[in-house]
């Protein structure tokens, strides 16, 4: 301690930066003015990666995923244990309990820096009723204890991508997005790995979702067009939406006898909107009588052209993805 306290904040600082997260935690023991430094100083983990089949943590430290936690042997290990555990159609609550304290440590801290968060929540045995059911277990206890965890922390998570795959059920996302802080959330991704019209209707109304600049879903291969209006950056994979869908995302469409009578905010309402893509359409997306025109990069595209801004509709043929982009009214695409 004595050799930190000559040292101006800058240099510790700059120490810091080469310090691995070991040398951290041996250093918190030191003292309590150790541990009171240690804890001021950032830290920023590459990856933190929550896995249910088998349970496993992986933290990694950098780009070549240097190990902070987990090994091979702790991976084997879990891995025959669960094995033995699904076999007998029980789920061990030590096991699970020992796994996730390892990340009690990190996520205490409250100048930790995640790079991404991965959370995988995934059936291994879909069609095998017992064993699905002891898998479901795994991931109702795990989902709970980390509620509980992030629950009890007195700040939210530095998490820049949050990407968590699971079955549907978006109870179980909800027991890690709220614990985001929005502010530092760049980017979240859901998969969804079983029902094709799974919800998301607390998902979307989620502040970690509304201000996030990015947000992904992969695996929903319909939802209603109405979740999407109040989000800046949206893009969906492998989707099925045709252009008259999408084309509610922009105007409210009449009351028509022959047609249903929407009701869907647009996106000229909104100031917020940034962009809006689809991947998976078809390459006749636009209709015939659409009025499209060829841009400078020689794509398909439409303008639609609002009170405060336009909306630039392009169709990428090679990656099948159809692209709403913000552009300003004045443009000289009009």
């Amino acid at each position: 301690m004595p050799f930190f306290r000559g040292l101006p904040y800058l240099a510790i600082r700059k120490l810091f930066h080469f310090v691995d997260y070991e040398t951290r935690l041996s250093l918190e023991r030191c003292s309590k003015r150790t541990k009171k430094l240690v804890d001021a100083m950032p830290f920023y983990f590459e990856l933190v990666d929550i896995s249910t089949q088998p349970l496993r943590i992986r933290i990694c430290e950098d780009k070549g995923e240097t190990m902070t936690y987990s090994n091979i042997a702790g991976l084997i290990y879990n891995s025959v244990w669960e094995l033995c555990q699904t076999l007998f159609k029980w789920v061990h609550e030590n096991t699970v309990v020992k796994q996730l304290n390892q990340l009690w440590e990190i996520f205490r801290n409250k100048n930790i820096r995640i790079k991404t968060l991965f959370v995988s929540l995934t059936l291994l045995y879909r069609d095998h009723y017992e064993l699905a059911r002891v898998s479901f277990e795994r991931i109702r206890l795990v989902c709970c204890l980390m509620k509980i965890m992030l629950g009890s922390l007195d700040h939210q998570l530095l998490v820049e991508n949050f990407i968590i795959e699971y079955n549907e059920n978006q109870d179980e996302v909800m027991c890690f997005l709220p614990f985001l802080n929005p502010q530092y959330l760049k980017c979240v991704k859901f998969i969804n790995c079983k029902s094709r019209h799974a919800p998301i209707s607390q998902i979307v109304k989620a502040p970690q979702v509304i201000q996030c600049k990015r947000v992904i879903f992969d695996g929903f291969t319909w939802v209603p067009m109405g979740f999407f209006w109040h989000l800046p950056g949206v893009f969906l994979m492998n989707t099925k939406f045709d252009f008259h869908e999408t084309n509610q995302l922009i105007q409210v469409c009449k009351h028509d006898l022959n047609l249903y009578d929407y009701h869907f905010q647009h996106y000229f309402q909104h100031d917020t909107f940034d962009y809006f893509g689809m991947k998976g359409v078809k390459d006749d997306w636009f209709p015939d009588d659409s009025n499209t025109f060829i841009d400078d990069r020689n794509r398909k595209s439409m303008i639609v052209k609002g009170p405060k801004f336009a909306i630039k509709i392009v169709q990428k043929l090679e990656k099948k993805t159809i692209v709403l982009q913000r552009i300003p009214s004045t443009s000289r695409n009009f």
